[in-house]
């Protein structure tokens, strides 16, 4: 148990760290609104984030019993950002695309009911959602060494990510939790069943979404625009949406393109030399003829498209989605690098 002086100088250092935690926090807001606005606009549907109140910190740091530098080592929910997706299978591409690549993570649980995507729990993961019904990926981490370089403090950050259903189960039973710790055997079994419908309707709701997007490529109206032959050399582009551009002949030499969407564009004869293009979605696109030496295409979906006599000398193909789906006849992949994924 911490002493009350003990507490007071703890409540003092909280009160001087705060401003480096809000810091971290208008950070990280930013990168997965940038996320949300770009690749990830269909993924994710929303999203919140808080630094932690200073009676709940306090409350904790007690509970834990811990003191000095060891505190802010120990308590890694200073910074909460909590992300809502639709889909189950968006949490998935969230994990991928946005947390993964940004953030070092050194814990992550994932409570839900263990035949879900066939992933190992451990024996405290899983009964916690079938005690209490709760359902929720977790993430302790920290912003990749890129980020601290820009001055951003090397703090943890706590990401919860859910599903919309799974979100609004785990808001009513946080507030029956905030009150009793002890729950009514019926009231539980109720909680517990609701967790469990909860899951199964997650799973329709995914099932109803691929099947309306094999008859749905994309919406009546969306544009196509003309970008032939544009000079886009050198340029860094970050979660801009290209899918159905005319890209035929554009120069895209030595870009660097993060999470940007090709699906269904046609970049006949473009050049991408040198080019990193990571994380893409490339579902579809044209690059027939293309230039594309020592370009780097790590993570791309790549269902559908099509490589045919392009020049993919010393470019990489590294955990790529659907590679094998993709079209290479007659293209010169002389040194080109491929890494696949394990499904």
């Amino acid at each position: 148990m911490v002493t009350a002086l003990s507490l007071d100088a703890i409540r003092k250092n909280f009160r001087s760290m705060r401003p480096q935690y809000e810091k971290v926090k208008r950070y990280t807001d930013q990168l997965i609104k940038d996320y949300q606005e770009g690749s990830g606009r269909r993924a994710v549907r929303s999203f919140r984030s808080r630094i932690k109140p200073e009676d709940s910190f306090l409350r904790k740091v007690n509970t834990k019993g811990v003191s000095g530098a060891d505190i802010w080592e120990q308590i890694r929910d200073i910074v909460g950002l909590r992300i809502v997706t639709l889909f189950h299978e968006d949490k998935k591409k969230v994990e991928e695309e946005f947390i993964n690549p940004i953030f070092d993570v050194d814990k992550c649980h994932k409570y839900e009911y263990p035949d879900f995507w066939d992933m190992e729990r451990t024996e405290s993961e899983t009964l916690k959602v079938l005690k209490e019904g709760y359902m929720s990926w977790h993430y302790e981490a920290k912003l990749k060494e890129e980020h601290i370089a820009k001055g951003v403090p090397a703090l943890w950050v706590e990401i919860q990510l859910r599903t919309m259903l799974e979100d609004t189960l785990a808001e009513f039973t946080h507030e029956i939790y905030k009150t009793t710790t002890e729950l009514p055997d019926e009231l539980r079994r109720n909680v517990t069943s609701m967790s469990r419908h909860i899951f199964a309707l997650d799973r329709h709701l995914q099932n109803a979404n691929k099947q309306y997007l094999a008859i749905r490529p994309y919406l009546p109206g969306e544009p196509t625009k003309d970008l032939s032959g544009a000079d886009l050399s050198g340029k860094e582009l970050s979660n801009v949406d290209f899918s159905r551009y005319n890209l035929r002949e554009a120069n895209f030499e030595n870009a660097q393109l993060l999470w940007c969407a090709f699906n269904e564009a046609d970049l006949t004869g473009a050049i991408l030399r040198n080019a990193r293009v990571l994380w893409p979605k490339m579902r579809g696109v044209k690059l027939a003829h293309s230039d594309l030496t020592n370009a780097d295409f790590s993570y791309a979906s790549l269902k559908g498209a099509s490589f045919r006599n392009a020049d993919l000398r010393e470019a990489q193909f590294i955990f790529n989605y659907y590679f094998e789906e993709a079209d290479f006849t007659d293209a010169n992949m002389k040194g080109t690098r491929i890494a696949r994924r394990h499904e």
